[in-house]
């Protein structure tokens, strides 16, 4: 599985205005394994996206308290 960057996923939901990341945080929670299928979810809280990702064989959390913070 190709997985795109954080810049390029960042993109896509920015409208493609990279500048527009002001800060990127994250914490791996768990181990992802080569081969499995990875679960991203990501919801708006103000000027924030948060992110969090899971491994969907296992459902075991990947990486959890992940933050873009978005410039106005």
């Amino acid at each position: 599985m190709r997985t795109p960057s954080s810049r390029r996923w960042a993109a896509s939901r920015l409208d493609g205005d990279t500048t527009k990341v002001a800060r990127w945080q994250a914490r791996f929670a768990g181990v992802a394994y080569p081969g499995e299928t990875y679960v991203i979810s990501y919801w708006k809280d103000g000027d924030k996206i948060l992110v969090a990702a899971a491994s969907k064989e296992r459902g075991a959390p990947i990486i959890s308290n992940a933050a873009i913070t978005v410039r106005s």
